[in-house]
């Protein structure tokens, strides 16, 4: 077996923009030709470039760049790959132009606006789409299943969020037919959309009673598990089913989640009442309007509720 292990982490919606106005995929005109004309403006954009580990901020960031870290420890060789919707597959310290994309649906920068029907096929198309363009890095691969044909003994760590793994999904299972093992494939997420359950067998299910274990904000509840595993197993220990079963010890372990009795919102129910509240006080922050929405008998989960939040009012 490889001592190499990459690391595959989606990108998050929270960026250093600093002076620059970031390319939004929402001025993108819709229609078949969206993603040339995204690509042509992201190659062509003129605003200052940053390497990826410092183009993205925030909690769920900062524990994803300790990952490697925290790898090499055990691991002879561990990279670091995001997972944009704006630019593909690139390497961490790939040099990205400010942007603003999302796999996330419902939201002003969504990859997929039209029927929910349609989403799956419409994410991956774009996911494979973006494959087919020369990325930031010359030569660097493209697709996830590009790293395992390279390298097949070595171990693949994927976090990421529901959404993001429906985009990957055909990529991922070809990544597993390209291992040696199948199982050296280990996606650490909440879950899978139906479009994605072929993906099942690889899932480590990051369940919000972990957070008891793991500590930090449920916003980076995935790369915060996804750290506990490659601390508690060693590499010839890291595959799918170790993991899962670990983490369904680590369940059991912890007490059970306070259950609050509160009606549950829609996408556009929640932007409504971020943009009301806004429009009264635009210094709101996000927790503190998550906490009004809650107090008032309505649930939004946080991670989802800041990017709805994002969506509205970018931080600079």
């Amino acid at each position: 077996m490889s001592s190499h292990i990459h690391i595959i982490a989606s990108c998050t919606d929270r960026k250093r923009r600093g002076k620059a106005v970031p390319l939004r995929l929402g001025d993108i005109p819709k229609g078949s030709r969206r993603l040339e004309s995204w690509w042509t403006a992201l190659s062509s954009d003129p605003s200052p470039k940053l390497t990826a580990t410092d183009l993205y901020v925030g909690d769920l960031w900062s524990v994803t760049c300790d990952l490697p870290l925290v790898a090499q420890h055990a691991w002879q060789v561990a990279y670091l790959w995001v997972a944009s919707a704006g630019y593909g597959l690139v390497p961490a310290d790939a040099v990205l132009v400010p942007y603003s994309a999302t796999f996330r649906r419902g939201v002003a920068d969504s990859v997929h606006v039209g029927a929910a029907a349609e989403a799956a096929g419409a994410l991956q198309s774009w996911w494979e789409g973006l494959a087919k363009h020369p990325g930031p890095v010359a030569g660097a691969p493209r697709r996830i299943m590009h790293l395992a044909e390279r390298s097949p003994r070595s171990t693949i760590l994927v976090v990421a969020s529901p959404m993001y793994l429906t985009a990957m999904a055909n990529d991922l299972v070809e990544t597993r037919a390209a291992l040696s093992s199948p199982d050296r494939l280990v996606i650490v997420s909440s879950g899978l959309t139906p479009d994605a359950a072929i993906l099942e067998e690889n899932l480590v299910q990051s369940v919000a009673e972990l957070q008891h274990l793991v500590a930090g904000g449920r916003t980076s509840l995935h790369a915060r598990v996804a750290r506990k595993l490659l601390e508690a197993l060693p590499p010839e220990h890291l595959n799918a089913p170790t993991a899962q079963a670990m983490c369904a010890d680590w369940v059991r372990a912890c007490p059970s989640l306070k259950q609050y009795d509160r009606e549950k919102q829609r996408d556009v129910q929640v932007l409504q009442f971020i943009r009301s509240r806004l429009t009264q006080e635009p210094s709101l922050s996000h927790s503190r309007l998550l906490r009004e929405l809650r107090a008032s008998g309505r649930a939004c989960e946080q991670g989802r509720f800041r990017e709805l939040y994002l969506s509205v009012k970018p931080t600079s």
